[in-house]
């Protein structure tokens, strides 16, 4: 069960706790519902702005080589990726077509005669580094 699944149920049971806890103290149940169905969604939303904020400061993945290209790619076909070693994830620019292999802190570029040139590097908490 994951949270998507047990979301409205949450919602539900934080929605009858609040109206029953807002009518005790002598308020109105849907001052009391609202309250508590805030109080499910306020953690939520702070950990999707955190996320961001994180996201921000370091991508999941580099920009392309190229320059032109932002974030933009796409994993290789799963019988490529798996014939491959498992802790190494290969991706391809959108746009321009060219092949990476994302491995230990590393970004490497593919040529045309599958030859790695290490691209980006980034340490644990830090940003992504051109490896030249």
């Amino acid at each position: 069960m994951n949270l998507c699944s047990i979301l409205p149920l949450i919602l539900i049971l934080f929605a009858l706790i609040g109206a029953a806890v807002s009518w005790w103290l002598g308020g109105t149940w849907y001052l009391g519902a609202s309250i508590g169905v805030a109080a499910v969604f306020a953690p939520l939303v702070l950990l999707g702005i955190t996320v961001k904020l994180f996201t921000l400061w370091r991508p999941d993945l580099p920009k392309c080589a190229c320059g032109r290209c932002d974030y933009d790619f796409v994993p290789i076909d799963k019988a490529i990726a798996e014939a491959q070693k498992a802790d190494e994830y290969h991706y391809r620019c959108r746009h321009c077509g060219a092949a990476y292999v994302s491995c230990n802190n590393n970004m490497s570029l593919i040529d045309e005669q599958g030859d790695r040139r290490t691209y980006m590097t980034h340490t644990k908490w830090g940003r992504w580094r051109r490896a030249d």
